[in-house]
């Protein structure tokens, strides 16, 4: 297994190069990536584990929704569409540019991110206005309104490659009344409309744990792929609405990860992804990569009946 980031160093000279290699077709560019990543062959003809679908999915599902859904703000106008702007994290304000800003007209309280960036990557949380050097957050923003938008994702991620420009947005910073700075993040593995797999993940940046549960919300001990979380640390209230809420906005996709915060009892839209971890994820154990997969297998989509 070889890791991108100790061969290439930093993320913008790794795209760089990688930019370099779209001409490299999808199918093989996925199978070498695969390999580095995983230590694993690629099996595209007969997949059984769910980071071989991902791949699969990569090269055959492609509808043009998804361009819309992976797009911070345009995001915004598909949760609109779908009857759910109620839950959409309250927005200050979207920019072309830098320049566009009124730093000194922002609240004291904000988060500010691109519009295509993902990852964690791209999203810088301000705590105390006050306490932020300005100046140096606005270099940091226009760096990233530099970096040049790929053509073809590097990770083949079809999504992506989509022609609306990066923008920057700012959104409210969601905040716990206890006190702790880390939200609950619920993660919703959808097939085919419904909802398979719940990952529940608490204090992410502090004392990270994880919680996972199956389609009935049953809790599952076999997954640890994080510090498990105690399985007697119940659900919040309103979990049933959140697995509608899931559930409706991965409606007309085969499949489809929707994340929501539950904050104070009310719940926000996070964000879809398509490809979880670009379908490189280590499970552990492994036959849960195999149960993940087999989902995807279920579904008897036709992206699976995929050419030779």
């Amino acid at each position: 297994m070889i890791d991108y980031r100790k061969i290439l160093g930093t993320r913008k000279f790794r795209m760089s190069v990688l930019s370099l290699l779209s001409w490299v077709p999808d199918r093989f560019m996925l199978r070498i990536q695969y390999l580095m990543q995983t230590g694993e062959r690629l099996h595209l003809k007969n997949p059984i584990k769910f980071n071989e679908f991902i791949q699969l999915y990569k090269l055959h599902y492609k509808n043009p929704l998804m361009h819309k859904c992976v797009d911070k703000f345009e995001a915004r106008e598909f949760i609109k569409e779908r009857g759910l702007e109620s839950f959409l994290v309250p927005l200050i304000g979207v920019y072309d540019s830098v320049e566009e800003i009124d730093f000194k007209g922002l609240p004291d309280k904000f988060v500010v991110k691109t519009t295509d960036g993902g990852g964690s990557v791209e999203v810088k949380v301000v705590h105390e206005k006050g306490k932020e050097d300005l100046e140096k957050l606005r270099k940091e923003l226009q760096e990233w309104m530099k970096f040049p938008k790929p053509r073809k994702h590097i990770g083949r991620e079809w999504a992506y490659e989509n022609d609306y420009p990066r923008r920057i947005i700012i959104e409210e910073l969601l905040e716990n009344n206890d006190g702790n700075p880390d939200i609950d993040d619920f993660k919703f593995f959808c097939f085919g409309g419904k909802y398979k797999v719940l990952e529940w993940h608490k204090d992410r940046n502090t004392n990270h744990s994880a919680a996972h549960y199956d389609e009935n919300l049953n809790f599952l001990p076999e997954f640890y792929t994080y510090k498990v979380m105690h399985k007697d640390h119940p659900l919040p209230d309103n979990i049933g609405e959140m697995v509608k809420i899931a559930e409706k906005l991965s409606e007309g996709f085969p499949f489809v990860r929707v994340d929501l915060y539950n904050v104070n009892g009310k719940i926000y839209f996070g964000e879809m992804t398509f490809y979880p971890a670009s379908g490189y994820f280590v499970y552990r154990p492994e036959e849960i990569n195999t149960w993940l997969g087999s989902f995807f297998k279920d579904l008897n989509h036709e992206f699976i009946a995929r050419p030779k």
